[in-house]
């Protein structure tokens, strides 16, 4: 099914959600901040999935896909031969990312694919968002708008805080606590609904860093392992 939402979509409405911010206080430069951020880790929920296929050369070793991340993608599958009316798998134990000082490559450990064969290889990476290209699925785009909205909220949360420790206080407001909780507050109702939206149990959470509310987050994206990502 076509994608039909774009970034314009998603960032009017995180905007909508936010209407009781003032303009001084998130942007639409920030809006966009927040979307890519919330788009990433949505793609440890459901990355965004390929196909690549390779020839064999009678050799166990072949190129990564050109757009295999290596903070991110992790194979999903390895289908081995094809064509089978129930598809033929290989064991992931049996497939490596091999790196000499020149290259990555695949590593298959017990079979040499001649020129006759050819594997698909199904493979995870970050969705994409910018103003040109988006490969969230139209079916996510409110559950992606809420996280969005969640980041947004938690942005200007810091914001206060960072702006009363260097000055004081912002735009005159004494009671700056109460305002960084109210956002702090929000984000996580905001958060609450990307859950049920995905259909997420809270109490586990998302497959990223559930803490996402902390002051200094870390980057919650990404695998440690090629066949067995980091949960």
């Amino acid at each position: 099914m076509a994608i039909v939402k774009t970034q314009d979509d998603y960032v009017t409405r995180i905007l909508d959600n936010l209407d009781f911010v003032a303009s001084e206080f998130i942007d639409r430069t920030a809006i966009i901040t927040a979307l890519k951020t919330a788009v990433d880790w949505y793609s440890s929920d459901k990355p965004y999935e390929k196909i690549h296929s390779i020839t064999g050369d009678s050799t166990n070793r072949y190129v990564l896909p050109s757009d295999w991340s290596d903070s991110f993608s992790s194979i999903i599958y390895v289908e081995y031969p094809i064509g089978n009316e129930n598809p033929t798998l290989l064991d992931l134990e049996d497939v490596i990312v091999w790196e000499d000082a020149s290259a990555k490559q695949f590593q298959f450990k017990f079979i040499k694919p001649t020129s006759a064969d050819t594997l698909l290889v199904k493979y995870a990476l970050l969705h994409t968002m910018s103003s040109t290209t988006n490969t969230v699925p139209d079916a996510d785009f409110e559950a992606v708008c809420f996280l969005g909205t969640a980041h947004a909220a938690w942005e200007v949360a810091g914001r206060f805080i960072r702006e009363r420790s260097s000055t004081g206080g912002i735009g005159g407001i004494v009671n700056f606590q109460t305002q960084t909780n109210q956002y702090k507050s929000y984000a996580q109702e905001m958060l609450k609904h990307y859950y049920q939206r995905m259909g997420i149990n809270p109490k586990t959470g998302s497959k990223a860093n559930l803490q996402i509310f902390d002051l200094d987050p870390q980057p919650a994206w990404g695998f440690d392992w090629l066949t067995h990502p980091r949960r």
